[in-house]
């Protein structure tokens, strides 16, 4: 497998048409293998524009978190119809006010075709105890789980 070869197209997808932009603006590439596509979409309500099985990998970060358990389940089933090889997920791990845990989510992948590979717990930042990179301490240090799920 010859990496010089390869292609590598990005597409970034997210409810928020602001930070669509932000990603427009933001995000630079100077590897003419790479293409970088950003998308505003909703896939907790809607279905995306895209056919099953469309990307070879997903990557969802803080988006299950803030979801409710019926928003969970649509947009886990519809993460899993565009996806074909497999799903990264970073998702909280504990409570905290406003989140949604799920200790389950290895349960949850399989029932739409998905198996963990990988599972890790995980302490969020800031890393360092003796200096918070939080001055104003509005992001707290959280556990989070980060999934490896490959297609069954």
């Amino acid at each position: 497998n010859n990496i010089q070869s390869v292609h590598l197209s990005i597409t970034g997808i997210d409810l928020n048409f602001s930070r669509v932009e932000n990603a427009k603006n933001l995000v630079k590439n100077s590897d003419d293998r790479i293409t970088c596509n950003f998308h505003q979409g909703d896939f907790v309500t809607e279905k995306l524009e895209y056919k099953e099985k469309y990307f070879d990998y997903s990557l969802v970060c803080g988006v299950f978190e803030i979801l409710d358990d019926i928003q969970f389940s649509n947009a886990l089933k519809e993460i899993s119809r565009v996806t074909n090889k497999g799903i990264y997920i970073e998702d909280v791990y504990e409570k905290f006010p406003g989140g949604h845990p799920r200790d389950t989510l290895g349960k949850s992948l399989l029932e739409n075709g998905f198996k963990t590979q990988k599972r890790h717990v995980i302490l969020t930042e800031p890393f360092n105890k003796k200096e918070l990179q939080d001055p104003r301490k509005l992001w707290p240090n959280l556990l989070d789980q980060n999934i490896w799920a490959a297609k069954v």
